[in-house]
């Protein structure tokens, strides 16, 4: 204990005085026959120095059904599962490992979750893992868990890497010059590393490059075929570009000459 100050709770007060005013997180507790100081609600006398008051543990804090002992901490609410109510952190969150008396965002691979529940909502790109024994929220092809805040998903192609190997959350990507991009052979399509029309090896006399519309097979990779363009793993004329601005100009100067007639 602080030798200059007293245990709070052996700081004697009265009823509407100022006796507690410089112990932070206290008041009189006007409910004992001796009146003295009382840390609030949600905090407790500090182990080290006894003369103030800390925020107790986040499980620690006993609370009441629809009461507000639990306000002050984010993302806590009050178990009323158990025997003795205390505050509890929200799915998806846990007790600080540093600050036990503050709720945190839980690793996105930590979450537990269920099949078409929704404890993987708050976590943008990210879904339940069905697929394992134990359920748990998983970031969703082409994102993977932020190097930085592991509680979020952040988009693989484009983000920081290390070494040469395929980056976490695409097996087609790989780290070039500290950032994450699509290897050789593939290129980014809704956010994955999907294999191009080039990419695509073939044999003179196969089939591999049947199932790609407009593609044919040239000296080992299928290419697209004249008046087509690769677009990432499909073949598209060269022109649908020019051809959609066309049409979307040709509706407008329709429109306007309709709207000439109706004023006229």
């Amino acid at each position: 204990m602080n030798e200059d100050k007293q245990q709070v709770s052996t700081v004697v007060c009265t009823d509407g005085g100022t006796e507690c005013d410089n112990i932070m997180h206290s008041s009189c507790d006007t409910t004992t026959g001796v009146l003295k100081c009382k840390c609030n609600p949600g905090y407790e006398e500090d182990s080290v120095d006894d003369s103030s008051c800390v925020k107790k543990r986040v499980s620690d804090v006993v609370c009441t059904d629809g009461g507000t002992e639990c306000d002050d901490i984010m993302h806590s609410a009050c178990d009323t599962t158990t025997g003795v109510l205390k505050c509890k952190c929200n799915p998806g969150y846990e007790e600080d490992s540093v600050d036990d008396s503050s709720c945190v965002k839980k690793q996105v691979s930590t979450v537990v979750c269920t099949d078409g529940g929704s404890e993987c909502d708050n976590i943008m790109h990210s879904s339940c893992d069905t697929t394992t024994g134990v359920l748990k929220c998983k970031c969703n092809p082409g994102y993977k868990e932020d190097s930085v805040d592991d509680s979020s998903c952040v988009k693989t192609i484009g983000s920081g890497c290390t070494g040469t190997d395929a980056c976490s959350g695409d097996v087609n990507s790989v780290c070039e010059n500290e950032k994450c991009t699509c290897k050789d052979g593939y290129g980014e399509k809704n956010n994955v590393c999907t294999l191009t029309v080039s990419g695509t090896l073939c044999a003179e006399d196969g089939d591999e490059c049947d199932s790609i519309d407009n593609a044919v097979c040239d000296t080992g990779t299928c290419k697209c075929s004249p008046n087509f363009v690769m677009n990432v793993d499909a073949c598209v004329p060269e022109n649908t570009g020019a051809s959609t601005g066309v049409g979307a100009m040709t509706i407008v100067l329709s429109v306007f000459a309709t709207i000439q007639v109706m004023f006229r």
